[in-house]
């Protein structure tokens, strides 16, 4: 081998190697960025499932306060089939509201969560659980066909109650939807509407349903707010059936 070889073989080395350490660089510089987005993604959807948890767990409290009101304290009868027509008209569309907030909020925290890796995430995890046995609750035939919403009509519905805000999703207000009537046009709003005016002919068709929901809402308000800081122990009872 010529003198005058051995350096070129030795700078062709050292410019193989250099280049490699660059891509090696380059590359190892991608997967930190990637990672780093990554975190913050899941970060920022911690966050706001965090923050959607609040309204969530009103509405819960909302919602099971109905259920239990329909199912222990006679309301149908009381409102809905003697009621004033102020009344009845409430009934309703207030009730028929109380299921589209919570499927809003629901959706809104379900959003989030699917952007969150669960391993390692325990109160996400439950949280899922959680949800996912609502879902499964409100469109299992199981039962009667009486308010049986399937999954993907509750998340529907509860797109259509989210509005976006400059702070995230809100979901819209009961002055809205009693302003559009609590919007009759709308297949799945008519269809849920329908199922609280047949309450008046048959209570009983959505007891069993209505039973588990409201059990299931109640065990959500207890991991959202175990220490009734937002809502005492009373208000949160499980209905039984006599």
């Amino acid at each position: 081998m010529s003198s005058e070889l051995f350096p070129s073989l030795i700078s062709g080395a050292i410019a193989i190697v250099a280049a490699g350490i660059a891509i090696w660089g380059q590359f190892r510089n991608v997967r930190i960025n990637h990672e780093f987005e990554k975190s913050k993604l899941q970060a920022e959807a911690e966050k706001n499932v965090a923050r959607y948890s609040e309204p969530l767990v009103r509405a819960a409290a909302d919602l099971q306060s109905r259920l239990f009101n329909i199912l222990a304290l006679n309301f149908i009868d009381r409102f809905l089939v003697n009621g004033s027509a102020r009344e009845r008209n409430y009934a309703t569309l207030n009730s028929a509201f109380l299921f589209a907030q919570f499927f809003a909020w629901t959706e809104a925290t379900r959003q989030e969560i699917q952007f969150i890796k669960l391993d390692g995430h325990e109160q996400t995890r439950k949280l899922s659980e959680l949800q996912s046995n609502i879902y499964s609750i409100l469109q299992t035939d199981t039962y009667t066909s009486a308010f049986r919403v399937f999954a993907g009509e509750q998340r529907a519905i509860g797109e259509k109650m989210l509005i976006q805000s400059p702070f995230g999703l809100k979901c819209m207000g009961y002055g809205e939807f009693i302003a559009n009537d609590g919007f009759p046009s709308d297949p799945l709003l008519s269809a849920l509407h329908d199922d609280v005016k047949n309450l008046k002919m048959n209570n009983a068709i959505a007891a069993p349903r209505f039973i588990a929901l409201q059990n299931a809402l109640v065990e959500l308000m207890d991991f959202l707010d175990p220490d009734y800081l937002r809502f005492p122990k009373g208000e949160r009872l499980k209905y039984s059936a006599k």
